[in-house]
């Protein structure tokens, strides 16, 4: 099964936001305004990258595409209350790894990292590489 470049962009921000909406106060995305909240709400950056498109067929038309990325969610919680509690990351993991959305984006390689302070905030990051198919007519 094929999805679409928009279509599997909108599962894997959908995954994010089930997995913390309620935990944050603000959760960024790309290529949208960004929102900074007090230093004392927890919030959340959505980076998406993609890194290559394999081709996977060799027909002249209705050619199948690996698409293949690194989504990073940047979790930030406010500072001085210590790694034990991190009630961020904890979540994300949990909805990436062995995650498949309807269209089939699928998660590997779920990480997390934690980066220190940035601001008046406490950053954790959780990174997956993602992949999905996309068929293309020429």
């Amino acid at each position: 099964m094929t999805t679409t470049p928009q279509q599997a962009i909108r599962e894997m921000f959908t995954v994010v936001h089930d997995a913390i909406n309620s935990l944050v106060s603000v959760i960024n995305y790309p290529n949208r305004p960004e929102v900074k909240p007090a230093a004392s709400a927890s919030w959340a950056r959505v980076m998406l990258r993609h890194v290559e498109a394999n081709q996977l067929t060799l027909q002249a038309q209705n050619q199948t595409y690996d698409n293949e990325g690194i989504l990073i969610v940047q979790l930030f919680e406010p500072s001085g209350r210590g790694l034990a509690q991190d009630t961020l990351s904890t979540p994300m993991l949990k909805a990436l790894r062995a995650k498949v959305t309807p269209g089939l984006v699928w998660f590997r390689g779920v990480t997390k990292n934690e980066v220190g302070i940035s601001e008046h905030w406490y950053q954790t990051n959780v990174s997956a590489i993602f992949q999905y198919d996309t068929l293309e007519n020429t």
